[in-house]
Order: structure tokens, then C-alpha cells, then sequence
């Protein structure tokens, strides 16, 4: 709550997203530093790798944040922002970092930290529509790190949140 008399306190879905910053555009990778455009001119496709996760995408959708970190997506060819994710989002994803040696250099934060980011692939208010990522989980992930059903998550043996859903247990028989 905001001091008496004052204006009310905004959360992000009750205004507008912010505007795509000027200048970042797919060409201009010194202006949108978080983003490194990865060129295949001989099928005219941009990938995009996250330069604090490590994370590669498809062009032309990646995740910002407003200055006081709050998510939001913006679409480099159009401009347009919005709050939530575009609907195939998770599709976007190519492949993120883990544990191997020659991942290091690729990423300034740690591969476990960056895959619960959403610009490290992280789903983020997920709904099915959104698709999956083009890359498996594993034994290292989470709800919180991958789109998990939760059939996934028995599987994969992940202890559920705290608080979250618990996984029923197999009965022997």
C-alpha cells in the first residue's frame, strides 16, 4: 500500500507493458545487451541466446524486465509488448545450459540459477497453448525449470514444491 493520500500502487497487469526500448531491434545487438543475435543467413534464420543464461531461442520473441523486474515479452520485428507470454512461447525455446565443463563460458550466471529464469527458459504463467521446448527434461528439472505434467514428475523422480501438488504414490501389488 502506497502512503496516505497517494496514488494507488500499480501491479503490472493493472497498465500497459512498457514499450519495446527505442533502437532494439534484431540488427542492433549492441543496444539490447541481455540478447546476442546468432545469424544463419543461408536460411534466414536469428536465434537468440540469453548472454546472463546462456539460453537459445528463436527470433523474433524474447523476455524483459521493467526497472523494477518485473517479466514481460516483446516481439523484435513488430515491437509489440505485452505481459503475458505469445502462445507458442515455449516452442521458441533450442536449448539451455547444464553442468558440462564446456557450457561455462556461455552464460554469467550459474546453469541451475538460469534455468528458473524465464530468459533461461522457465515457464512462466504456462498454459498447454504455449507448447513445450525443443529440448527434453531431465533429472535436473522442476516445475519451476520445465513445463512438467505431473505425470513427468513421478517419472523424473522430483520432489514437488513445497506447497504444490504432491504426486500420488504407486501401490504395490
Amino acid at each position: 500500500m502506497g502512503r496516505p493520500g497517494s496514488a494507488p500502487e500499480r501491479t503490472p497487469f493493472q497498465s500497459p507493458p512498457p514499450p519495446l526500448p527505442t533502437g532494439i531491434t534484431l540488427g542492433d545487438h549492441e543496444r539490447a545487451p541481455a540478447w546476442l543475435p546468432l545469424y544463419s543467413d543461408t536460411n534466414h534464420v536469428i536465434r537468440l541466446r540469453h548472454r546472463k543464461t546462456g539460453a537459445l531461442r528463436y527470433a523474433p520473441w524474447v523476455s524483459l524486465r521493467t526497472r523494477d523486474g518485473c517479466v514481460y515479452f516483446a516481439n523484435l520485428v513488430t515491437g509489440v509488448t505485452r505481459w503475458l507470454p505469445p502462445k507458442t512461447w515455449m516452442r521458441g525455446w533450442i536449448s539451455r545450459l547444464n553442468q558440462e565443463p564446456r557450457n561455462r563460458n556461455l552464460a554469467e550466471i550459474d546453469w541451475q540459477e538460469a534455468r528458473l529464469r524465464v530468459d533461461g527458459g522457465a515457464p512462466y504463467i504456462y498454459e498447454p497453448e504455449h507448447g513445450l521446448p525443443q529440448y527434453e527434461a531431465n533429472s535436473d528439472d522442476s516445475p519451476y525449470s520445465f513445463p512438467l505434467t505431473i505425470a513427468a514428475v513421478c517419472a523424473l523422480r522430483v520432489p514437488p514444491p513445497k506447497g504444490g501438488i504432491v504426486p500420488p504414490k504407486a501401490t504395490g501389488g
